[in-house]
């Protein structure tokens, strides 16, 4: 028998076959690549789309928001579902005046309609994060987003209520959360839209479980077609804790547990909140909470100023209600809420140390209301919009929150108490003493001020006002310091062109130092000096080499992981293909030889004969 060309290569494709069968299962290639190492204390630096979406590839770490991130254009895929929730952290550093360092704009996802199964959690979830579970969240606004999710929720409640459908209750639509288990979300906006069919939807968490939600609004626009369950800032949650909170939107529902602020609850404590948009559609609405089903639901200095479209059914549930209110003349079914004019409102609300009462209506003060995304431009190293945090009054005017922020700082997201931060501020020299403070002493004034920066709007309000005020005398002195340090090493330092990778550590170490300055110090540096620490410190982001990355492959190639996949495969089966292909005409030629020497042989020996 022959062998031939063509019988060799059909034993390499097979080889080349069965090696990728082998190979394909184990190839891991993440999206992105990451600046630090995944923990608590060195968390990733989210400083791209790619980045964000890259999220979904490790569910448990943790992440910092270290860039304006703008979605416009990008189909976003929610981070972490019901089966597989995301478990880590994400934070976003806060100015002075706390509003973010840096936002996400523009994010845009729609959930296609799905065939309906009983378990269908990998589909229905419609959010930045489709689903939590122990996570931890602060300082992540998303402004100006856009969610659709078009599967509709048509259970009418419980089984007792008949045309109960097992799983529907997975349906999960919101802007920063879909489904948040056990998870703390502080200091945290959306605006934007949601349209929406499915059930548990809100302007900032869809359903919320054994979850603390605190100083956080949402400005969203809420509407559903689905029969329950939708809310202004959630769409409703079992056994949840809401302070300092609230929502601006108008939320319109297709039946029944629809609220300006909550859709419906079982078991919540409610302090300091209030909603102002207006509620409509279906059966059962209400312009705070619509039902509170169970023994458990506290609320405490509460109000609202929203509408109803028309009279509602009577509300449901129990109510423990403390100095809450609604605005004389609206139509509301709200238990135990007194009828108050916008004046009476706050007059009560005037002592208590969440609320501003200055302007036409009530605020919380340790909210920091964005909702002008144009002010946060990606790549920006400086952060100083002029926030316009727009809320609506029972007139419908608007009432602007917000002021510029100048401040650089960096805030240490790790939990400190007022305890740690007092001997931290104790153990620094005394300001008032003459040359007291010198450069040695820099690492413990910046672990000092960055633990003061990481206690609570609350904390900080009920911290020793000696403390705090020797702390920013200290800050003050070493930052003069700090920036004739600072300085001089630029100097040294080649022109920004003239930078090399030996040089990403030292300015990544400067920016820290440029970062800690005191607002009045930094505002006296030179121009150029500004710039050229803006300058290296891109150059540095671009080009340091993280030991921690994390990753199999680690090319920028824009791909997403699917493509990066194909693009491997298909390299891997050129190679193999070659390979093979070179070993098959070798083979080929050799056989060819052979048969030609063996019919030589043959016609010799007949020649013989």
């Amino acid at each position: 028998m022959q062998t031939t060309k063509k019988h060799i290569s059909t034993i390499a494709v097979c080889l080349v076959a069965a090696l990728l069968l082998s190979v394909f299962p184990n190839v891991n290639v993440k999206a992105a690549s990451y600046s630090g190492s995944g923990t608590m204390a060195d968390p990733y630096l989210v400083q791209t789309a790619e980045q964000l979406q890259g999220i979904r590839d490790n569910l448990s770490a943790h992440y910092k928001l270290a860039n304006t991130i703008d979605l416009s254009g990008m189909d976003f895929k929610p981070i972490g579902r019901l089966d597989a929730p995301f478990t880590g952290s994400f934070v976003c550093e806060l100015n002075a005046d706390l509003t973010p360092k840096y936002v996400i704009k523009n994010l845009s996802i729609t959930v296609a309609e799905s065939a309906y199964a009983a378990q269908n959690k990998n589909k229905w979830e419609a959010a930045l994060f489709g689903a939590t579970s122990g996570a931890t969240f602060s300082g992540i606004y998303v402004l100006d987003a856009k969610i659709t999710n078009k599967n509709y929720g048509d259970n009418t409640g419980g089984v007792a209520y008949g045309n109960y459908k097992p799983g529907m209750d997975e349906m999960n639509s919101a802007i920063l959360i879909g489904q948040a288990n056990t998870t703390t979300v502080m200091n945290c906006g959306t605006t934007g839209t949601i349209n929406t069919r499915s059930s548990w939807c809100g302007g900032l968490i869809g359903r919320a479980l054994n979850s603390v939600v605190e100083n956080c609004y949402s400005t969203a626009n809420v509407t559903t077609e689905a029969q329950f369950r939708v809310g202004g800032l959630i769409g409703g949650g079992d056994n949840i804790t809401v302070t300092a909170s609230f929502a601006t939107g108008n939320v319109k529902g297709g039946n029944r547990s629809i609220g300006s602020f909550i859709g419906g609850v079982t078991g919540i404590t409610a302090t300091d909140c209030y909603a102002s948009g207006n509620a409509s559609g279906g059966e059962r609405r209400s312009v705070f909470v619509t039902q509170c089903d169970g023994s458990s639901n506290v609320f405490k200095n509460c109000y609202a100023s929203g509408k109803l479209n028309a009279t509602p059914e009577a509300e449901e549930g129990t109510v423990n209600a403390t100095n809450c209110w609604v605005l004389s003349g609206t139509i509301h079914n709200m238990k135990d809420f007194t009828e108050g004019s916008m004046a009476q409102i706050k007059s009560a609300l005037a002592g208590s140390t969440n609320w501003d009462t200055s302007g036409s209506q009530p605020k919380i003060k340790t909210v920091a209301v964005v909702t002008d995304a144009s002010k946060y431009v990606p790549g920006a190293i400086q952060q100083p919009p002029t926030t316009s945090g727009n809320t609506t009054d029972a007139n419908g005017t608007q009432d602007s929150q917000g002021s510029t922020v100048t401040d650089n700082t960096t805030t240490n997201t790790e939990t400190v108490t007022p305890e740690e931060v007092k001997a931290l501020i104790e153990a620094l020299p005394n300001p008032d003493e003459e040359n007291a403070i010198t450069i040695e002493d820099k690492e413990k004034v910046i672990e000092a001020w960055k633990a003061y920066e990481a206690l609570s709007a609350g904390q900080k309000d009920e911290f020793d006002a000696t403390l705090s005020g020797k702390l920013a005398n200290v800050r003050f002195k070493m930052s003069v310091l700090v920036a004739g340090e600072l300085v001089k090493a630029l100097n040294k330092l080649p022109a920004v062109e003239d930078l090399t990778a030996d040089d990403v550590e030292q300015i990544l170490a400067l920016w820290e130092d440029y970062q800690f300055l005191d607002e009045t110090v930094l505002a006296e540096l030179d121009t150029d000096v500004k710039e050229k620490m803006e300058a290296a410190y891109e150059y540095a982001q671009e080009n340091q080499q993280g030991s921690a990355q994390n990753t199999v492959l680690e090319v920028d190639t824009g791909l997403t992981t699917i493509e990066k996949v194909i693009v491997i495969v298909c390299g891997v089966v050129i190679v193999f293909a070659v390979v093979f292909d070179v070993f098959a005409g070798v083979y080929f030629i050799k056989a060819k030889r052979k048969e030609k020497q063996q019919g030589v042989k043959v016609n010799d020996k007949t020649a013989e004969d």
